[in-house]
């Protein structure tokens, strides 16, 4: 089954749930969702914990762990700092550093 990611921390969330449209949705996949978006909110939380300095920061979720973090940052030691406090998240089991170094 294809990852399924629950949206991306810094921008504005289209609506997963819209009311009476619950019926046809898979059994679980609101867990699901809920997970991802725990897991998301988690590693963000560390980031800003730990004043990582990045700009347009996109984090996106799925329940099986996998985390895509996205933006800009200035230097390929912070692109590296980026993944080492992603993957120290409980939870994350794998990483994908989209982080593009600008100088």
């Amino acid at each position: 089954m294809a990852a399924r990611f629950a949206g991306e921390s810094k921008l504005a969330r289209p609506p997963f749930l819209i009311a009476g449209s619950m019926s046809g949705m898979k059994p679980g996949l609101l867990a699901e969702l809920a997970k991802a978006e725990l897991l998301m909110k988690a590693v963000d939380a560390q980031l800003i914990k730990a004043a990582f300095d990045a700009w347009e920061l996109s984090i996106a979720a799925n329940a099986s762990g996998e985390v895509v973090v996205s933006g800009i940052v200035r230097s390929a030691d912070e692109k590296l700092r980026a993944t080492q406090i992603a993957t120290a998240v409980p939870g994350v089991t794998k990483l994908v550093n989209s982080l593009l170094v600008i100088p």
